[in-house]
């Protein structure tokens, strides 16, 4: 078995051999690893584009050591999907594989997905699901970006920013279902009467079967925040706002049972909001176990110096009586 790190050095060099692929602002369409490649359990996918030639390998290595297990050759260069938030293209059950085509926001519409069982290593199938999204003629500030996968892999959601330039997407009416087995354009489940809160993407977290995607946008205006809740098996997107709140760092987290989200703020638990119901309650304040293990540990060590400051002051009295 070969291991990975020949590999990434290739990689690194096909990404210096076409710095204009990457000069699109962001976010971007795709990206070439998506920080660490694609991860499921203990193995990771990665790509290496082939500086001298005009393919990509589909790399199946060990997680824990880089080692090379399998790879699949395909023609062209791909990429993996780019979400407001990081790169998705792996399916929760680790049985579907995404690749595209095209990395600059500006093509999404002519962008082509590539659909791989990485369980065989095999290609099964393509499709160009964004090519009638603007059919009608989009603004020269929309595109649509990448937003998530079913668990199984099946649907693929895009989110319009109708600025991207200024970073805003319209994630709660402007989010777009696509099915992959067979293709087909999907409708979407919006809530009604819900105004565009356009707003910039800070952190995600997701269900533990995969289900349910949730996103903490930020508006434009200042301190003002609101959760996306896309259900990405049925198809389904819900908008939820937070309270006004000055310096959230944008940290979001699902506790183990899947019921409680928690949105924290520069110093700590911010609130904590109810899913389903959506009630928002002010986060337990933490004890600071921290400072008062420093307390203790100064104090202990004043109470060491007075100890030896009174032997020795001790032994000077004794020393003068004598």
């Amino acid at each position: 078995m070969r291991r990975l790190v020949p590999l990434l050095a290739v990689a690194v060099g096909a990404l210096a051999a076409a710095p204009a692929v990457l000069g699109a602002d962001s976010p971007l369409f795709a990206t070439i690893d998506g920080g660490s490649g694609a991860v499921h359990g203990n193995t990771q996918y990665v790509l290496i584009h082939e500086p001298l030639g005009n393919d990509t390998r589909l790399v199946e290595a060990s997680a824990k050591d880089g080692t090379r297990e399998r790879e699949l050759v395909l023609a062209g260069w791909w990429y993996f999907p780019n979400t407001p938030v990081g790169a998705v293209s792996l399916s929760h059950d680790g049985k579907e594989l995404l690749l595209v085509n095209r990395i600059d926001k500006t093509q999404f519409s002519t962008s082509t997905f590539l659909v791989v069982d990485p369980v065989r290593m095999k290609e099964v199938g393509r499709v160009t699901p964004f090519a009638s999204t603007c059919a009608a003629g989009c603004g020269p500030h929309e595109y649509l970006v990448t937003d998530a996968l079913s668990p199984d892999g099946t649907r693929l959601y895009a989110v319009e920013y109708p600025n991207v330039d200024a970073g805003l997407a319209s994630p709660c009416v402007a989010e777009y279902a696509y099915g992959l087995r067979p293709y087909q354009t999907l409708s979407m489940k919006t809530d009604e009467d819900r105004d565009s809160s356009d707003g910039t993407a800070m952190a995600r977290t997701t269900s533990a079967d995969g289900r349910w995607v949730y996103t903490l946008y930020r508006r434009s205006g200042p301190g003002t925040l609101f959760v996306q809740a896309l259900d990405t098996v049925g198809a389904a997107v819900h908008c939820h706002d937070l309270p006004m709140s000055q310096g959230v760092d944008g940290a979001l987290s699902l506790s183990s049972d899947d019921r409680t989200l928690a949105v924290s703020r520069s110093g700590g638990p911010w609130i904590d909001v109810a899913v389903g119901t959506w009630r928002i309650s002010r986060a337990p304040a933490t004890f600071p176990w921290v400072w008062l293990a420093a307390g203790l540990g100064g104090l202990g060590l004043l109470a060491a110096g007075g100890s030896v400051l009174w032997r020795r002051r001790g032994e000077e009295v004794a020393d003068h009586a004598s």
